[in-house]
């Protein structure tokens, strides 16, 4: 009711209630609510980064997109927008679309982590490694407890080959954040490197245990089994 007397005033609360929505199993019933809300609201940012968010937990990527990147050009200094937008476009070149929008919010909110985070990942794609390993570690300045920085930097250390440092900075990822799956793969994978099959295998089937089936997986537990002499297991997971 106060979103729908005044959504202007009531931007926080937006956000506050779409997550409610989307926590509570009730995603399609918030969908229509703020469907609603766009239409007669079509300028507040928050609501369009509310319905994209429960739009890609109902499944609609394509849709999602479309409300997040219409909250990001009203406000380009958005973090939930980028934080949601990371699932659509992760992995995928994708990411430097998003450059122009990311300057423009750094422009605004130069201590904005979700951005700096952004900032890095788009360095990376271009093959800019340097300046995406201090992207992340400027990040890490600003907030040094947040999982999602040293998930991305130790996944660069690591396809940098600088594999101890990879360990080092992943440990801390899984430990802050154990729900990060992508942490363990490459937390397993750059010890499986290393030649300490053991923690390897500890940390992948850690992954494996949570949902996570990719040939990265597979691949790297084959390793890690076969460094052990366990060639069974490295038979089953090749």
């Amino acid at each position: 009711q106060g979103i729908a007397r005044h959504p202007a005033e009531e931007r926080g609360v937006s956000l506050e209630l779409g997550g409610l929505y989307k926590d509570s199993g009730r995603a399609r019933e918030g969908i229509a609510l703020y469907r609603q809300l766009a239409r007669e609201h079509p300028d507040v940012q928050e609501i369009h980064a509310a319905l994209g968010s429960l739009l890609l937990k109902d499944g609609q990527t394509a849709a999602a997109e479309k409300d997040l990147l219409e909250a990001l050009r009203l406000n380009p200094a958005q973090s939930e927008p980028l934080t949601e937008l990371h699932t659509i476009y992760r992995d995928s070149p994708r990411v430097l679309t998003l450059e122009p929008i990311v300057r423009k919010g750094l422009e605004i909110n130069g201590k904005s982590v979700v951005h700096l985070n952004w900032m890095g990942l788009i360095h990376e794609w271009k093959k800019e490694l340097p300046q995406a390993e201090s992207a992340f570690k400027k990040a890490m300045e600003f907030d040094p407890d947040y999982a999602a920085t040293m998930a991305n930097l130790g996944a660069l250390y690591g396809r940098s080959g600088r594999l101890q440092e990879a360990v080092d900075v992943l440990r801390r990822a899984v430990a802050k954040d154990p729900e990060n799956v992508e942490s363990w793969v490459n937390l397993g994978a750059s010890q499986g490197r290393l030649g300490r099959s053991r923690e390897a295998i500890e940390a992948l089937e850690t992954a494996r245990s949570k949902g996570v089936r990719t040939t990265t997986l597979f691949n790297a537990l084959a390793l890690a089994y076969l460094q052990d002499r366990q060639r069974d297991k490295a038979m089953q997971y090749l």
